[in-house]
Parts: C-alpha cells; sequence; structure tokens
C-alpha cells in the first residue's frame, strides 16, 4: 500500500477512535494551513482554513449535531501526493436519527505531504 494511502487510513481511525471517546489526535496529521471545503447545503458546508478553524466551527458543529460518527474508507483513486478517497460515513444524530443508512458513499480529496 502506498505511503499516502496509509496517512489517510491512519487520519480516518484516528477520527473513530475519537468519536468513539479514545484519546488521539487526528489533526496532528495535518498541516497547521490547512484548507477544508465541504460542498453543500449542510450546517458543515463551508470553507474552514487552518487547523483552529477546523476544529473549532467545523468540528464543534459536526460534534452538536452527531451523538456518534464512524468512517469506513470504500477506495481510493490516484496515488502520491494527491490521492481521492470514496468514505462512508455514518452516524446517529443527537435528536436519535440515523445518518445515512443506505450507506452511500461520499467522495474526499486528500493532498498529502511527506509521506
Amino acid at each position: 500500500m502506498e505511503a499516502s494511502q496509509n496517512v489517510v487510513r491512519e487520519f480516518v481511525n484516528r477520527i473513530n477512535i475519537t468519536a468513539a471517546g479514545g484519546s488521539v489526535d487526528p489533526y496532528a496529521l495535518l498541516e497547521p494551513n490547512i484548507l477544508v471545503d465541504v460542498y453543500g447545503t449542510t450546517p458543515i458546508s463551508g470553507n474552514y482554513r487552518g487547523i483552529s478553524q477546523v476544529k473549532e466551527v467545523l468540528v464543534t458543529t459536526a460534534a452538536e449535531r452527531f451523538e456518534s460518527i464512524k468512517i469506513e474508507i470504500m477506495e481510493f483513486i490516484g496515488s502520491k501526493e494527491r490521492i481521492a478517497a470514496l468514505l462512508v460515513i455514518t452516524g446517529c444524530s443527537t435528536n436519535g436519527k440515523f445518518y445515512n443508512e443506505k450507506g452511500d458513499p461520499d467522495g474526499f480529496v486528500f493532498d498529502v505531504r511527506d509521506s
């Protein structure tokens, strides 16, 4: 497996551990000037720059809306510094509704440096 895929796998693994109450730091794998774009019209859609904004806005909003969340990697597309991944995100909202019951995948693009 390619080094960049391993970095993304580790990032997803750390998010899952953290979401389950574990104590790991997924943000340690991110560059301080990270840019996250969430397309769509959801409460977490928008452009987030820098780790502090990602944590304060994106992660806080998700935590307020989800009681539990799990991410699974379905497939990688591409290689080296820029890879795409199909991820399935499922969970339960704070009002007890299941999120993504059908298990539809979402597309993500990662720029991986120094892997």
